[in-house]
């Protein structure tokens, strides 16, 4: 017990080094019963369940506040690109010390993955809302990356191959501008003029 106070101690403190040891000391001990499991998850789980409720507060923040309407795309762009910002500069740094932190194997680090993927894939499917289709496969792709070989990218994978045709769409018709109206015709001699 003194050693989850000191280990808890020092992830309060953000002494990184320390808790890495700590968890390397009990990774060690593995062998000597179910004990090692359950204390690595007392020292690991605060961490791992922070993380988890600021992933799940940024996805239905950005979910509730977008309009699932056909003309709500430029409000819907404002509330997509403020999601992704939050991504980028709250849960990806989070989740890099979750892996500073937790060894690579732990089943905590792919749990902490897969909930990032989860939320940048959230984040995808209202970028489509903000007719936005070839940042919506960006984001859905960076998604399928970080949520590797969890049950989750089966999800990613067939919510991407739906966002590729429209992204595909938009990267032909997107540059091309619709004209106010016809021009006028008339021939002249046979010939045709505009």
């Amino acid at each position: 017990e003194t050693f989850l106070v000191a280990a808890r101690g020092a992830l309060a403190r953000n002494e990184l080094s320390i808790v890495r040891r700590m968890l390397g000391a009990l990774q060690e001990l593995s062998e000597t019963g179910p004990w090692v499991a359950r204390a690595q998850d007392a020292i690991i789980s605060p961490s791992f369940d922070q993380f988890q409720k600021l992933c799940c507060a940024i996805r239905e923040e950005c979910g509730n506040k977008t309009v699932h309407e056909q003309d709500a795309a430029a409000r819907n762009k404002e509330i997509c690109d403020e999601a992704l910002r939050r991504f980028r500069a709250e849960i990806e740094p989070a989740l890099d010390r979750l892996a500073q932190l937790i060894p690579p194997d732990h089943y905590l680090i792919r749990k902490s993955r897969e909930e990032a993927a989860r939320c940048l894939n959230s984040i995808a499917i209202n970028f489509t809302w903000a007719d936005d289709f070839v940042g919506s496969e960006k984001l859905h792709e960076d998604a399928l990356k970080l949520a590797g070989d969890t049950a989750t990218s089966i999800e990613i994978e067939a919510g991407l191959a739906q966002v590729r045709k429209a992204a595909g769409r938009q990267r032909v018709l997107g540059a091309l501008t619709p004209i106010s109206s016809a021009p006028s015709l008339f021939t002249f001699n046979g010939f045709g003029f505009t």
